[in-house]
């Protein structure tokens, strides 16, 4: 199975999530729960240097939010995701996770060039 790049933002799905999410980046930035939104992410699109950057990368890209990220990697199936701290970028090398950038490194970034 090819490996594949997961990224899992901590924000909800839906569109009443994203509306919120935009007022909230725009309103109050610096409570915003994720810190990858925030750098890879304009208001409502994804920053063109980051997508030019993922599009590069020779493995899949996967994008989830909190919920379906858990729909596809149940707790159950996947106990060490259970003291995963969101957001987090992480590999799918034959169904094993392993982690990438977590939400502390994620924290400390501020910019496209930096992640």
């Amino acid at each position: 199975m090819k490996p594949k790049l997961i990224i899992v933002y901590n924000a909800d799905e839906g569109l009443i999530a994203l509306a919120k999410d935009f007022l909230h980046k725009i309103l109050r930035p610096s409570t915003y729960p994720c810190s990858l939104c925030m750098i890879s992410y304009g208001a409502v699109l994804m920053k063109s240097a980051w997508r030019k950057y993922l599009a590069r990368r020779p493995e899949e890209t996967v994008y989830f939010h909190r919920q379906d990220f858990y729909r596809a990697y149940p707790m159950t199936e996947y106990p060490n995701l259970r003291t995963l701290q969101l957001p987090a970028i992480l590999f799918d090398r034959d169904g094993g996770l392993e982690m990438v950038l977590g939400n502390e490194e994620l924290d400390r970034l501020s910019s496209v060039d930096q992640l």
